[in-house]
């Protein structure tokens, strides 16, 4: 991030970012997001930055008519045909609530199997996801029940019910210190 330089000519920059606007400010600062902040307060102190959700049937068109800079998404929506750069590698985890049958023990692929899941969705509210094509490879589906938009709701959402989601370990280390 550090060797992104704004244009001189551009007195406004546009972010758009998949989860940031929807999550927690902790979550964020994990991210690298309010670093990057730093860095371009530093490199250019005129400049407007405002964070957005991504709407991914829109992207390449909103790039093209230059309403926005710079995009911020995971993998799979990434447009091939468009520059990018890898940002930082990521793993992901089960969660669940501190008083939930399966806290704080291995849990097998089949009790995890078990359990409904809660899944976040930013852009589409969907039911699956990475960890539904890696069940399937394995022979295993999970019930998910539901979807919500941003990790701050499902921060929430895990703590009404025995309910599991998989997060970025990162935003684990972050819920600790809340949770």
């Amino acid at each position: 991030m550090r060797s992104t330089r704004v244009p001189p000519n551009r007195s406004e920059h546009v972010l758009w970012c998949l989860r940031l606007p929807q999550s927690s400010p902790r979550w964020a600062t994990g991210l690298g997001f309010l670093p990057l902040v730093a860095d371009l307060r530093r490199e250019a102190p005129g400049i407007r930055l405002s964070v957005r959700p991504l709407v991914v049937d829109d992207l390449v068109a909103s790039l093209a008519r230059g309403e926005i800079d710079m995009v911020v998404t995971t993998p799979e929506f990434a447009m091939s045909d468009l520059p990018s750069r890898l940002l930082y590698r990521e793993t992901y985890v089960g969660v669940v609530r501190r008083a939930h049958p399966l806290a704080g023990r291995r849990v097998p692929i089949e009790d995890f199997c078990s359990f409904d899941h809660v899944l976040v969705s930013p852009t589409r509210g969907s039911f699956e996801g990475p960890t539904d094509d890696a069940l399937r490879k394995a022979g295993r589906r999970r019930r998910t029940r539901y979807s919500v938009p941003s990790f701050l709701l499902l921060q929430a959402l895990l703590q009404t019910d025995d309910l599991i989601a998989v997060v970025p370990r990162r935003l684990t280390g972050l819920w600790q210190r809340t949770w």
